[in-house]
C-alpha cells in the first residue's frame, strides 16, 4: 500500500503546475507512513473542489463547465424544437 502512495505522489510531483501551486515535500526526508497519507490526502482534496474552488485555487477559467451548460442548453432548445414540431403534424 505504502508503495501505491509513493507512487502517486512522485507522479504528483511531476505535475509542475501542481508543484508550483501548492508545493513538493522532499520525500526522501521522511519514510513515515503517516506523512505519506497527509500529503496524499491534502493532494487528492483538490479533485474533489467544485469548478469554482478550482478555479480560485488555480486561476484557470473551468471553461469544461462552460461547455457542458452551452450542450445542455443546445440539447434542450433541440428537444423542445421537435416536440413542437410533432406537435404540428398531428
Amino acid at each position: 500500500m505504502l508503495f501505491i502512495f509513493r507512487a502517486f505522489i512522485k507522479m504528483m510531483d511531476d505535475d509542475t503546475q501542481f508543484s508550483q501551486s501548492y508545493g513538493t515535500i522532499n520525500s526522501s526526508a521522511s519514510d513515515d507512513c503517516f506523512e505519506d497519507e497527509d500529503l496524499l490526502r491534502r493532494r487528492l482534496k483538490y479533485f474533489f473542489f467544485s469548478p469554482c474552488q478550482k478555479w480560485q485555487a488555480k486561476g484557470k477559467f473551468p471553461w469544461k463547465l462552460i461547455l457542458q451548460l452551452t450542450k445542455v442548453v443546445l440539447v434542450t432548445i433541440q428537444v423542445c424544437d421537435c416536440s413542437v414540431f410533432m406537435l404540428h403534424l398531428c
